[in-house]
């Protein structure tokens, strides 16, 4: 018999491929010189040769277009969320003292039985919503094991919350209803024979009475309470207060209102069942508390679930890139202009999503491939697009012979006078070309307009409204002649101002709506005017 031949083993190169979770001693972490040790230790995909979406050696992220489009879109509908949820201030900056006195409230009557009644007032967007869900958020994690307002099998939930809106419940019947949904009690509400408001609101309370130890605590959060204050009669509030100040069972009544002037609304009957405390919210009113809520709004928390499915690398350095921008001056300009304008969250929001089209925002919307992180640049841009005024952009497109009326308003304002008529600025306008007709500038030269062509650009002004008359007429009207009868309301037009009907419309008074810093910058971006009507405009700026 021929000899065996010996088959040699050859090694075959194959591509490797790693599977997380393999306890193999002969696999080493120094053989795959790619994969960053770090993400071992996440379960993730399983990664391969020809997977190249890894970090690289220096740290950063790999600029593979299907992976960051797919992050950054994801983060960007994150921040979509925060910008526009009810509650933008989730960590109470500034608004530790009012929540804890709604929560001190809200506690009292689930601990102790007490009932009890507020009414949190407070400028739209000053933090009621944060203060009054972060205080229910935490009454839930302490005294609630239930998941939902539900009763089931006997087994009650320490309490109840109700929550109503006056937008919503713009009658008492229809809030009454609700009540019952939310306290899942329909089928209850049916075989009673309910009577009055106030007999099927103790009924509502009386079946959620458990065993020997009372009624179970209902919270009663009535959003809107300045329109719920408009029903007739005010039948529910007056129910909710007195069963409050009663003690008939343990209920806490907080209304929640922008206005002021809320306990002008009530009745007398309301008023006097009512305990009178009010808290009162405000705006944040340091800078540093300003800032600290823009970086909620902008930093991707672990506390968000929908956080922890973006790629754990990314958010690191999305989370950097949000640091960096606070240590960018003119982001904090930024912030600084707008804390000084109003010092509400809400203008911060708008420069956050500025409009640019029709279907781009700026600058979150513009997180994708191209801009996978925020940049100050863009926030400049959007900040810049919210300031333009829209008067400024009708201006834009105004005659020569209306821009140089415009100037010679300024003018005036810059020699004192506050109200002019059309006289005073055609005699300014006609002096500044009696000395300027010989010019001759870029757009070619000057030329002066006649009086009956003037007045009809500054009635054209008007009619635009960039300058506002002070007697109530238009400027192309005249009552007395009946020309033009119509009568703006808010230009203070008194019935029956004989005098001021009978002024002719070139002596009317007048005022511009205008800034004079923003007449010079109308003026700079025009490339159409003439060089002299630019140093005319500069001259007293």
């Amino acid at each position: 018999m021929p000899p065996k031949r010996k088959c040699s083993k050859r090694s075959k190169s194959s591509q490797t491929t790693i599977v997380y979770g393999d306890s193999s001693p002969s696999t080493s972490l120094d053989d795959i010189p790619a994969i960053d040790q770090a993400a071992i230790a996440f379960p993730q995909p399983v990664v391969t040769a020809d997977h190249q979406r890894q970090q690289t050696a220096s740290g950063d992220i790999s600029t593979d277009a299907v992976y960051l489009q797919k992050q950054a879109r994801h983060a960007r509908n994150i921040l979509m969320k925060q910008l526009f949820s009810l509650c933008r201030n989730p960590d109470l900056v500034a608004l530790e003292e009012p929540f804890i006195k709604v929560y001190d409230l809200l506690e009292r009557t689930i601990t102790n039985g007490e009932s009890n009644s507020a009414i949190l007032i407070g400028p739209r967007s000053s933090g009621k919503t944060s203060i009054i869900n972060k205080a229910l958020d935490r009454l839930y994690k302490t005294y609630n094991l239930a998941d939902d307002n539900t009763m089931n099998n006997g087994i009650t939930k320490k309490y109840f919350v109700v929550r109503l809106n006056g937008h919503i419940h713009t009658n008492d019947n229809i809030a009454l209803r609700d009540i019952a949904r939310q306290l899942s009690i329909e089928q209850s509400m049916e075989e009673f024979n309910v009577g009055s408001f106030a007999q099927a609101m103790m009924y509502l309370l009386e079946v959620l009475k458990k065993g020997n130890r009372g009624t179970s605590p209902v919270l009663f959060l009535l959003d809107e309470f300045d329109l719920l204050a408009q029903h007739p009669k005010q039948t529910l509030l007056y129910t909710l207060f007195d069963i409050a100040q009663s003690h008939q069972s343990p209920v806490a009544v907080i209304g929640i209102t922008p206005r002021l002037d809320v306990l002008d609304l009530l009745e007398k009957r309301v008023k006097s069942r009512y305990s009178h405390r009010q808290i009162y919210v405000h705006f944040i009113g340091n800078m540093e508390g300003y800032v600290e809520v823009a970086k909620q709004l902008l930093l991707l928390s672990d506390d968000n679930s929908e956080v922890l499915r973006l790629d754990p690398a990314y958010r690191s350095q999305f989370n950097y890139h949000v640091e960096e921008l606070f240590n960018d001056q003119d982001f904090v300009n930024i912030l600084s202009s707008l804390f000084n304008l109003g010092k509400d969250i809400r203008f911060m929001t708008r420069v956050f999503v500025s409009t640019e089209g029709n279907d781009h925002t700026l600058p979150i919307g513009k997180l994708g491939i191209e801009q996978p992180y925020l940049t100050a640049e863009l926030f400049a841009t959007s900040y810049k697009k919210q300031r333009e005024d829209g008067k400024m952009s009708i201006a834009k497109d105004v005659s020569l012979l209306e821009i140089s009326l415009v100037i010679a308003m300024k003018d005036l304002i810059h020699n004192g006078y506050t109200k002019f008529n059309f006289e005073m600025v055609y005699e300014t306008y006609k002096r500044f070309m009696s000395q300027n007709i010989t010019s001759v500038s870029v757009g070619g030269s000057l030329k002066m307009y006649k009086k009956p062509v003037a007045l009809k650009a500054f009635e054209s002004l008007v009619e635009m409204e960039l300058v506002k008359p002070t007697d109530g007429f238009t400027a192309g009207g005249d009552v007395s002649t009946g020309d033009n009868s119509t009568v703006v309301a808010s230009f203070g037009l008194i019935a029956g101002n004989t005098q001021a009907s009978r002024c002719p419309k070139e002596f009317r008074m007048v005022q511009m709506m205008f800034e004079p810093c923003q007449v010079v910058e109308l003026v700079q971006g025009r490339d159409d005017l003439p060089m002299v009507i630019k140093r005319w405009a500069m001259a007293s700026a």
